[in-house]
């Protein structure tokens, strides 16, 4: 009666799962031949970190390490901080849509026991799920070992993101030698000697107002991704004997920030991981003729006022001065040791 046979469900179940196998196989493969390879983007995220990781390397022991995104490489003057702290200072801010995870991965490469870290999170760290497609990019040039360390699933969205045609961006960036080197000329510069170019901040007359003129969304989710990455890099953190201090991102004041619960919660989640958290939400928030280009970066007269008050609030923390009496403890015994190496007297 009928021209053909309808196929049966089975049959149709065994095509269904030899394509999505297929498929998956195929975005394996291109996932494999693309890890290690850089486009434009990627290279000046790799070249910007690992520039980073030399001059944090370089710098010594004990410091205090800022871990955050662009509003504290963009808003928190971190020569100034250590000339008011005493302390070796280096700011690790990479961008915010790294998210948590990543930023604090590539920080740790620099920290020692005995070392400091503060963490201004934008709020978005709080609530942060699936990777963008720029830190996917990032992850494929420079990020293999950072894949790693995630878990089976985290890795099988990597694998699965990945773009086909990033592989013909790579490769014709990476035919291009001068444009590479151009990149990574400029990523170095931007790094600046202590992990920030505060010459590419807005100066104070121009008065830019930032792109965004809303409140944020502000949400803390303790099942996120982005908490659950802190959690993991603070325990660690701590295990490894460095002192872990918490802080409030820049950004534009909005009056409707002042009844926001999900600050309480953010408080209360370092707390209940032993961090101090130094100041309150609207010390880093500022009106817009001090902030920037985005409603995350201050303008150079928002810079300097956030790093007094941020100088300010660490210095009045028991927990960070304790920490800084003993870093300035154990840098009077290294340096007492250098001049001393076979431990004779002074005299």
């Amino acid at each position: 009666m009928f021209g053909r046979e309808l196929q049966s469900p089975t049959r149709w179940l065994a095509i269904f799962a030899a394509t999505f196998a297929f498929l998956c196989a195929a975005a394996g493969v291109d996932a494999w031949a693309q890890f290690g390879s850089s486009t434009r983007n990627s290279w000046l995220t790799c070249s910007y970190i690992a520039a980073k990781i030399a001059r944090g390397s370089a710098l010594g022991s004990p410091k205090l390490v800022m871990i955050s995104g662009s509003n504290a490489t963009l808003g928190i003057d971190m020569e100034s901080l250590g000339r008011a702290l005493s302390i070796h200072t280096f700011n690790f801010g990479l961008s915010a849509s790294d998210g948590p995870g990543f930023q604090s991965f590539e920080a740790a490469k620099i920290l020692k026991p005995g070392d400091a870290v503060l963490m201004p999170l934008e709020y978005l760290a709080y609530d942060y799920g699936r990777p963008q497609d720029s830190l996917v990019d990032a992850v494929y040039a420079c990020g293999r070992d950072y894949w790693q360390t995630l878990a089976l699933d985290e890795r099988l969205f990597y694998v699965m993101a990945a773009k086909p045609w990033r592989l013909a961006d790579a490769i014709v960036f990476e035919g291009n030698k001068a444009m590479a080197a151009r990149t990574a000329a400029a990523a170095a510069v931007q790094a600046g000697p202590l992990g920030q170019n505060l010459d590419e901040a807005i100066p104070a007359a121009d008065r830019t107002p930032p792109g965004v003129q809303q409140p944020l969304a502000i949400r803390f989710d303790p099942a996120s991704p982005g908490v659950r990455a802190i959690t993991r890099f603070i325990r660690e953190a701590q295990r490894r004997h460095i002192a872990v201090f918490a802080t409030w991102p820049n950004t534009l004041l909005f009056p409707e920030y002042r009844s926001n619960p999900e600050f309480a919660k953010i408080r209360a989640f370092y707390e209940s991981l032993d961090v101090p958290v130094i100041g309150t939400p609207e010390d880093a928030m500022f009106p817009p003729a001090l902030m920037g280009d985005t409603i995350y970066h201050l303008n150079r007269a928002g810079i300097a006022i956030r790093t007094m008050r941020l100088a300010h609030g660490l210095a009045q923390n028991s927990a960070f001065g304790a920490w800084l009496t003993a870093s300035q403890t154990q840098t009077a015994d290294i340096a007492h040791h250098a001049s001393n190496p076979a431990g004779g007297s002074d005299r």
